[in-house]
């Protein structure tokens, strides 16, 4: 009887550590990250901080995306599918790409111009986890997930006319 229990007891650890193991596979790897400044020149034009993410699925699943986080703020983060068309949800299959955007905005100054003319911001956020670069992508696989962004390659400005 007490071989029989020391059986069942080391069979339920294994199954137990199994079983938890598998759920902190993470879902993607990153692959690349960018993120690009672009600047307006006429006034109340908005700094908007363009993320471009490619991450590569470790399992099969269907992703929903949220949000993202960046440069203090928070804004929706969608699915490229091609130079017209985002995606909020797409079933991905293990090792397939999937690339990922979003855009931070910054109201800008509008000087003198009475106007009035100006865009919002994205709205300030806190982000959830400690991450080096501050950069965080949170989305759905069956319930709440958040992915840590820690590279980010920083590409030239571009100052608008």
């Amino acid at each position: 009887m007490k071989r029989l229990s020391l059986i069942l007891t080391i069979l339920l650890v294994l199954g137990l550590s199994a079983f938890t193991s598998n759920k902190n596979i993470a879902d993607f790897k990153l692959i690349s990250a960018t993120k690009m400044v672009r600047m307006g020149g006429a006034a109340g034009s908005p700094i908007v901080t363009e993320f471009n993410v490619t991450l590569k699925a470790q399992r099969s699943f269907t992703v929903t995306c949220d949000s993202a986080f960046g440069e203090g703020r928070m804004d929706r983060l969608t699915i490229k599918c091609d130079t017209s068309n985002n995606l909020q949800m797409k079933k991905i299959r293990k090792g397939q790409l999937i690339h990922l955007r979003f855009s931070i905005m910054q109201a800008g100054d509008n000087g003198n111009n009475n106007t009035g003319f100006q865009f919002s911001s994205s709205p300030t956020a806190k982000v959830p986890m400690n991450s080096k670069t501050g950069v965080v992508l949170r989305y759905y696989a069956s319930q709440k997930k958040y992915f840590n962004i820690t590279f980010v390659n920083t590409q030239l400005p571009v100052y608008a006319p």
